[in-house]
């Protein structure tokens, strides 16, 4: 059985069961385990976050500058926010 058919089962599984929350977070541990991306990681915020932050430093508007990038103005807002919690700067 691969991994597509053991995701559906499960998903099925959830739908129709009442799990306990272990059982509901062992299933959500072991998608992300499996798909590569861990809970909390943020490929395509992290991999913007320079330029975004560059942009905001030039006095752009976060709506412009999630046009320009192609994501979406909470994203540009999360990165903003993250960046002046880890002390970092707009440049």
């Amino acid at each position: 059985m691969g991994h597509k058919e053991l995701l559906t089962d499960l998903i099925e599984e959830l739908k129709t069961e009442e799990l306990p929350f272990y059982e509901r977070t062992a299933i959500r541990n072991w998608w992300f385990w499996h798909s590569g991306r861990q809970p909390g990681q943020r490929v395509k915020a992290d991999r913007h976050a320079p330029k975004v932050l560059q942009l905001v430093g030039a006095g752009q508007s976060y709506r412009e500058i999630s046009h320009r990038l192609g994501i979406s103005k909470n994203t540009v807002l999360d990165i903003v926010k993250r960046s002046r919690t880890d002390g970092r700067r707009a440049a």
